[in-house]
């Protein structure tokens, strides 16, 4: 029916995100595929200490949730 992706730092959140989504979207269900963490690209941290200015830069990474949205066939044959 169709699929999701949410990225954040907060599990319930994201979740809670595509609970909604696929609400919205007429969906009777939903399937998470994956928790996993991506990195987004880089933070540079510059602290100013007297006359010295000390520069680091880390990778910067979140947690993307894939999900799937699933419709129930409620025209079942017996």
């Amino acid at each position: 029916m169709g699929h999701a992706t949410a990225d954040g730092d907060d599990t319930e959140a994201l979740q809670e995100t595509l609970i909604e989504k696929a609400r919205d979207s007429g969906a009777d269900g939903i399937i998470f595929e994956g928790f996993d963490r991506v990195e987004t690209g880089e933070q540079t941290i510059v602290n100013h200490i007297g006359d010295t200015s000390i520069v680091n830069t880390e990778p910067k990474s979140v947690l993307q949730v894939k999900a799937i949205f699933i419709k129930y066939n409620r025209n079942l044959h017996n």
